[in-house]
């Protein structure tokens, strides 16, 4: 019997071979929904079950979307737009749990159980190139611990593309 780590190694090495049975289309489905992102931790407990299942559920749903996609011969350009689209949706509803766990906000406040919390930006003048980042109540006036966010970048300014540049336009039919 071959251990988890063998068994995974397997089935990536048979699907980057294109061997794809369905036993391993299956496998790496959930290797994409739990143990790349590893959604189970991010999202531990009964209160997070429904996330959960949006998550893992949006994970599989455009994995086979887009698998089905790498291997059909009758796609269109609306294929891949939606493809790029359920891509997009997933891995945003990934960034927002994992930056909701990371920053410690809780579904209530601790102190009065209300949902009326709210994120507060500010610098600490021990700091005061680091921003940091807490919840607050705005009914009772709780407020989190803390953590460091990196302040937005600014964008430099840059000038307009000089040379051969091609603006590409979207391929559109004669209708009627």
């Amino acid at each position: 019997m071959l251990k988890a780590g063998e068994q995974e190694r397997e089935h990536i090495q048979s699907y980057m071979a294109g061997q794809v049975a369905d036993e391993t289309v299956e496998f790496m489905q959930k290797v994409y929904a739990e143990r790349l992102l590893s959604i189970t931790a991010v999202l531990s407990g009964s209160s997070h079950a429904e996330r959960r299942g949006l998550l893992k559920s949006s994970a599989n749903s455009t994995w086979k979307f887009t698998n089905w996609l790498t291997h059909t011969t009758e796609a269109n350009t609306n294929d891949a737009e939606v493809a790029f689209a359920s891509t997009e949706l997933t891995m945003s509803l990934f960034i927002i749990a994992l930056i909701r766990h990371v920053r410690g906000m809780p579904d209530r406040c601790p102190s009065c159980a209300s949902h009326r919390l709210s994120p507060e930006r500010g610098f600490n003048t021990l700091e005061p190139e680091v921003m940091f980042e807490r919840p607050v109540c705005q009914k009772c006036g709780w407020t989190g611990t803390p953590v460091s966010v990196a302040p937005p970048s600014p964008k430099p300014d840059k000038d307009p593309p000089t040379g051969e540049c091609a603006i590409m336009d979207p391929p559109l039919r004669d209708f009627p």
